[in-house]
């Protein structure tokens, strides 16, 4: 079942790793939901879970702290022949759904639903029916002298293990420390992002849908480390000038990583507009954005709405982007935004982080900076 990466294994630099189900793993936390929506006030409300999974939930009389539900297993639009289940508030309850792929390949895979009530946002008190996979796909990595466990989430529940996947968090868990365990930041990575191993780096380059295998192919983009020489690169600003790390050389800047949907991004412009003026051209921002192509025309808006004056990246090239996947998968960050990476004028990464409330942590960073600086040169 487990493919060794040897060099026989590799061709084109791609590499293989088969991977099974283990149908035991809790994914935590909940991360989908089933869509009981809509004005029908009937006792019986129909409704889908993801990968259009129908379901139905059944009012009790008398009993306003639980249901009876019902799922549609088999795929066979009928719910006459499916178990009913009692779904109390605050609790849960185990499905398991017959699952078949393109490929051939049929799994019956375990889902939890679980039944809670919160307080909307117009201070309303709502129903939510979660939806949680019990299951990822696992196997092992090897390379060179190295191994570990692999695995793979299917976190928006819908059966298939693809790049949607990548868009709602940490998906891939591997064993960095080959303690047999998945546990911490630096082994739950992003599906898009550079994956460091065994002294190589590597992108995922292809995985099956119905979590069969996964494919690795090793990339020369490095991730960059605090105190170490920043990486070579080069990009163009939006009225197509060039700039580069070699350009940059004995200067201090600050790259600022953010997207037009981000609010905590956009909504730290105005700190950061403070803080280049107080700064007094000390240090040199750079904003690199890395949205989407659809969500370039907002990001173009949002640069015109605050007046930023500083040079701006803007590739619509989103998680593809090299320049976003180097400085994106530094330890800890798996491509969050906002990132804020200052260089020092030795070309050093000095600092990598969000910035802090009111960016006041990245102000700080700078001024220690800026007065070690000071010292150096005395």
């Amino acid at each position: 079942m487990l493919l060794s990466l040897t060099a026989a294994a590799r061709g084109q630099d791609r590499f293989r790793v088969d991977l099974r189900f283990n149908l035991a793993y809790e994914q935590r936390p909940f991360t989908a939901w089933i869509d009981f929506s809509g004005e029908d006030a009937s006792i019986e409300k129909s409704g889908r879970a993801p990968g259009q999974v129908a379901a139905t939930k059944t009012s009790i009389p008398g009993q306003n702290d639980v249901y009876s539900i019902k799922v549609d297993t088999n795929g066979d639009g009928s719910m006459s022949d499916e178990e009913n289940h009692l779904l109390h508030l605050d609790s849960t309850i185990t499905v398991r759904v017959q699952k078949a792929w393109s490929s051939g390949r049929t799994e019956t895979l375990p889902y939890l639903i679980a039944y809670h009530r919160r307080t909307n946002r117009e201070g309303e008190e709502i129903e939510i029916f979660s939806w949680r996979p019990h299951y990822r796909a696992e196997g092992t990595l090897h390379y060179g002298t190295c191994q570990s466990l692999i695995a793979l989430l299917d976190i928006d529940g819908n059966g298939l293990f693809d790049a949607q996947d990548f868009l709602r968090g940490t998906t891939v868990n591997l064993d960095v420390n080959g303690d047999g365990t998945i546990w911490g930041k630096k082994e739950w990575l992003r599906g898009d992002q550079i994956i460091e191993f065994c002294g190589s780096r590597f992108l995922i380059d292809e995985i099956a849908e119905d979590g069969s295998y996964v494919l690795l192919k090793e990339t020369p983009l490095p991730v960059p480390k605090l105190g170490e020489p920043v990486p070579s690169f080069t990009a163009q600003t939006m009225e197509g000038k060039s700039i580069s790390s070699a350009d940059l050389e004995g200067t201090n800047y600050l790259l600022d990583f953010w997207a037009s949907w981000c609010s905590p991004c956009v909504g730290k412009f105005p700190y950061l507009q403070e803080l280049e003026q107080a700064l007094q051209g000390q240090v040199k921002i750079i904003a690199v954005n890395v949205d989407e192509p659809s969500d370039l025309e907002a990001a173009r808006a949002v640069v015109v709405e605050y007046d930023l004056s500083w040079p701006h990246i803007m590739t619509g090239k989103g998680a593809s982007d090299p320049l976003w996947k180097m400085f994106g998968s530094m330890a800890d960050n798996r491509l969050s935004i906002p990132l804020y990476v200052l260089v020092d004028r030795q070309s050093r990464v000095y600092y990598a982080a969000n910035g802090g409330d009111d960016l006041g942590e990245l102000a700080a960073a700078i001024e220690s900076m800026l007065a070690e600086q000071v010292k150096e040169a005395k």
